[in-house]
């Protein structure tokens, strides 16, 4: 009376008297204290020294992104090729200057360097040719690890490969000094070009190693003219000429095969004849020949030959003959007629 009555009792049933009974249990007395499985503040053993103990965990199943190097969509390139790259970045650059020679004649050359790898000189003056030079562009392929050079006659059939010990930057040091000026003969350099043609196989193989000299050596044959290679065949035994290649301060004289003499006739068999049994040609039966068609063959029709229509034939219609087509007629058989088996004739005999 005149108060409460007793406290309802509450979750954990009435209080015992004299206090509030025990604590419920909560996170410090559970077995596995503390938030996430730690301690509570304040307790558990020391932490170890700054390095030590074992790393932190982390979340399993991820790895780092990988290093990717010099990724440019669409552009596949080795990776000593980007590492190149990344070096020594490739730009397009004009040069131009003055060559003089021994002679005090002058004619210009230019070059340029693409973004491609490629550098180009160019020696295209008409009065090359009169000077005794060859009219060629050089082309050095620096796009690969492995650069090579490749010069090309631009009035040729033929592309020289060889190697180069010039990096890319030295070749553009040089251009840059000597163009606007007067460049001068200072060093030679003989080569030899007298091997064998790649074959088609190898000439695939060498335009899918080096994809940006197709351009100037697609339509020719490619000879290599890289000193002591050992794919080299042996020497050429045949007559050759030397062909004499401006490059930038130097000259590049390579031996080559001579092409054969060009006659002097129409006809087909006689001394003067254009094919290969003439007397210029380096057929079988050439100058002096024994052969068949020689200008000393035993042939029957030959120049001196004892046939029916030779020189001295004693057929009707030879030389010393009273028919219409005798020696002095205007026939078709006479030794000075016009017609096809004289032995002066412009005809096939």
């Amino acid at each position: 009376p005149g108060g409460q009555g007793p406290s309802p009792p509450g979750r954990n049933g009435p209080p015992p008297p004299g206090g509030r009974g025990p604590h419920p249990p909560g996170r410090n007395d559970s077995p596995h204290p503390g938030r996430y499985g730690l301690p509570p503040f304040g307790q558990g053993p020391p932490p170890p020294p700054f390095g030590q103990g074992p790393p932190p965990p982390g979340r399993p199943g991820r790895r780092p992104p990988p290093v990717r190097k010099n990724s440019i969509p669409g552009r596949k390139r080795s990776e000593e090729s980007n590492i190149q790259s990344e070096q020594v970045p490739f730009i397009n650059e004009n040069f131009s200057w003055t060559r003089k020679f021994s002679d005090g004649s002058t004619v210009t050359e230019s070059a340029r360097s693409t973004v491609t790898g490629l550098i180009l000189i160019t020696s295209d003056d008409n009065k090359l040719q009169d000077l005794g030079y060859t009219r060629t562009t050089i082309v050095s392929d620096y796009s690969t690890p492995f650069p090579i050079a490749v010069i090309s006659p631009i009035q040729s059939q033929v592309c020289f490969v060889t190697s180069t010990t010039f990096t890319h930057q030295q070749v553009l040091e040089s251009l840059r000094v000597i163009s606007g000026s007067v460049a001068v003969t200072n060093r030679e350099y003989s080569l030899d070009g007298t091997g064998r043609p790649l074959t088609q196989e190898q000439k695939d193989s060498l335009f899918q190693s080096n994809p940006e000299i197709i351009t100037f050596c697609f339509d020719k044959s490619i000879v290599n003219i890289i000193p002591d290679d050992p794919n080299n065949v042996a020497p050429f035994q045949g007559p050759t000429q030397q062909l004499n290649i401006p490059a930038l301060d130097s000259i590049v004289r390579i031996r080559v095969p001579a092409p054969p003499q060009q006659p002097n006739s129409f006809g087909q068999e006689g001394s003067d004849s254009s094919v290969r049994n003439g007397p210029n040609s380096f057929g079988a039966e050439g100058p002096g020949s024994s052969g068949p068609n020689g200008p000393g063959s035993s042939r029957p029709n030959g120049p001196g030959g004892s046939g029916p229509n030779g020189p001295g034939s004693p057929r009707p219609n030879g030389p010393g003959s009273s028919r219409p087509n005798g020696s002095d007629s205007t026939g078709s058989e006479g030794s000075n007629s016009t017609g096809s088996e004289g032995s002066d004739s412009t005809g096939s005999q």
